[in-house]
């Protein structure tokens, strides 16, 4: 081999773990951090979008929760709101606990819809880093 010195051991090369389009889902956020242990990735790099597609607005009463998921209306019970939140999250948006008044003032003030959502991708993206630091 050309250049090869004898008595040197030959270093691994680099390896990184590329991941993009995880549009705001947790569990691929989660499944990312893992390929580092998985793949024995020395560094992880997260693409683009990874914010979520939008949000979901739920309302509660009466002892349950209603949400439009995936263009249907859904009604569990308030003690289900864990699974609800996350089969949101699951495809990509993000959950938010609103009163009706709340939804209605938000369909006519696209700029407050707007800082909303930005308000949750801050706040997903600090959760993330958390995580990161602490699995990482």
């Amino acid at each position: 081999m050309l250049g090869a010195r004898k008595g040197r051991r030959r270093q691994r090369a680099l390896r990184i773990y590329f991941a993009t389009d995880v549009h705001g889902s947790e569990r691929c956020f989660r499944k990312f951090l893992a390929a580092a242990r998985i793949y024995e990735a020395d560094a992880l790099v997260l693409g683009g979008d990874i914010a979520g597609k939008g949000l979901v607005p739920i309302t509660g009463e009466n002892g349950s929760l209603e949400a439009e998921v995936r263009g249907e209306r859904v009604t569990v019970p308030a003690a289900e709101e864990e699974r609800l939140n996350a089969e949101i999250n699951r495809i990509g948006f993000y959950p938010v606990r609103m009163e009706p008044e709340e939804i209605i003032a938000l369909q006519d003030n696209p700029a407050a819809v707007d800082r909303l959502f930005r308000e949750e991708i801050v706040n997903q993206v600090a959760r993330w880093c958390e995580l990161a630091q602490e699995r990482l």
